[in-house]
């Protein structure tokens, strides 16, 4: 690995990862640092920059772990990009440039270059592939990138593709066309606020298994946008302007196990026009939702849902009857007063209940069948009583804030703190709680209010 670091005078970062071919360093031209590094001061790649690279190929060629060569200053006759690629490409299978100046990035016809790596491209504005390439993995990063680079079609055999913290607006699902063997995309940190799939002339099936649009700008989640990726395995949107999900004509994921939509402006949860058999993992966290839906007959997997932060006012567990494979459900953070069920409610794979920081007043799970209940977390709420769970669930273990409930009360309960079942907020038999009263468990204090 070829590492350039910027300096006075420095243009370029620039990293070579000799993937296939071991490299190492005795003796000069490649002074070593520690192990595995050394540093090259120059590389002149209009003299003796290849006769130097050969040399370091020659060096050790049959040990295992390549060592990290720092180029502190690297010179090119033109261009760190087209020729200087193709020429580097009988060296290396890997490029990682950690700063490119120029505005242009030219990825040349035929290269065998394998990854691709473009980090702090504060000037670049466009992006050219040529066909035949062996390129499985590209990478740009903080570029001036505004539109959609047409060429990312030539890369044929692209399996990966990043393009994060720049200046794109708008993705067309049908760029990817010719990508037939891109599995992984992520558009991360750009400014996005449309997502669209344009007629084309035949069928569009792409073969993308996970996509993320973390932090930019979009507002209408129309699912029917991925009907094209079958194999599609994550969608990860968080941190966008998202009002509302839906779908403009009929949508089923039959792979999709992850949706990740939290720091969005979701007001209401309807997934009543989406099928999705396998989705195990919803996260909802930091919008606007108000009331938890009760119609979850497209989401039979649904093993993890988390709605923390939002605007909920009250858990009614009845809600959740059609999730019975929930195993796990995230709360916290909201405005609930009361945790009830207004019907008779089994579900049969609830393990744990977050319900951290809320204003929780109420428990009362009476009607409800939980057969793998295990933990209930009830910090930082208002509740001045033990919620009378524990012999509805045997198994169940509670959390909850002792220092607003009052000593008198929490006495009865010594006997489950003892057993673990009860975990209150303890301190040391040698320190003083900040309410100044407490019940004895053991060798630790629980603190309590007098």
């Amino acid at each position: 690995m070829f590492r350039m670091v910027d300096g006075p005078n420095f243009k370029y970062t620039l990293v070579f990862l000799l993937s296939w071919l071991p490299v190492y360093c005795r003796g000069q031209p490649c002074n070593l640092t520690v192990q595995f590094e050394c540093e090259l001061k120059l590389l002149n790649m209009t003299s003796d920059g290849l006769a130097r690279l050969r040399y370091l190929l020659k060096q050790h060629t049959n040990e295992v772990v390549p060592p990290t060569i720092t180029v502190n200053k690297i010179i090119v006759a033109e261009s760190l990009s087209g020729v200087f690629i193709q020429r580097i490409g009988d060296y290396t299978e890997s490029l990682y440039y950690s700063t490119y100046k120029e505005s242009v990035f030219r990825f040349p016809a035929g290269s065998s270059i394998v990854e691709m790596y473009i980090s702090n491209a504060n000037y670049l504005r466009s992006f050219i592939a040529g066909p035949g390439t062996a390129l499985h993995s590209l990478g740009i990063g903080r570029s001036q990138l505004e539109r959609w680079p047409e060429t990312i079609g030539m890369l044929s055999r692209l399996r990966e593709l990043s393009i994060t913290d720049s200046k794109l607006t708008t993705v067309d699902i049908a760029s990817f066309a010719a990508n037939t063997q891109l599995r992984v995309v992520n558009l991360r940190n750009n400014h996005i606020d449309r997502i669209v799939r344009q007629a084309i002339d035949s069928p569009l099936e792409l073969a993308i298994e996970s996509v993320s649009l973390a932090t930019n700008r979009i507002v209408l989640l129309d699912m029917a946008v991925y009907a094209s990726m079958p194999l599609l395995r994550e969608i990860l949107m968080p941190e966008n302007r998202i009002q509302r999900i839906g779908t403009s004509e009929p949508f089923t994921a039959h792979n999709l196990t992850t949706l990740v939509l939290s720091g969005n402006q979701i007001t209401q949860l309807n997934l009543t026009d989406l099928t999705l058999p396998m989705l195990e993992y919803l996260t909802l966290d930091d919008n606007a939702i108000d009331t938890i839906p009760s119609d979850w007959t497209n989401v039979p997997s649904l093993r993890v849902l988390s709605l923390e932060r939002n605007h909920l006012k009250q858990l009614d567990m009845s809600a959740l009857r059609q999730l019975q494979s929930l195993d796990v459900l995230y709360l916290g953070g909201n405005y609930i007063e009361q945790v009830w069920t207004s019907a008779p409610v089994k579900l049969a794979n609830l393990r744990t209940i977050h319900l951290v920081q809320n204003r929780i007043r109420v428990v009362n799970l009476r009607g409800c069948q939980l057969p793998q209940i295990n933990s209930m977390f009830l910090m930082d709420n208002p509740i001045s009583t033990v919620p009378s769970v524990f012999k509805l669930f045997p198994r169940l273990h509670v959390s909850l804030d002792s220092t607003k409930i009052r000593c008198r009360v929490l006495l009865p309960y010594r006997g489950l703190m003892i057993e673990g079942r009860l975990f209150t907020e303890y301190v040391e038999e040698n320190s003083t709680c900040a309410t100044d009263s407490y019940v004895q468990v053991d060798d630790l204090k629980a603190c309590c209010l007098a």
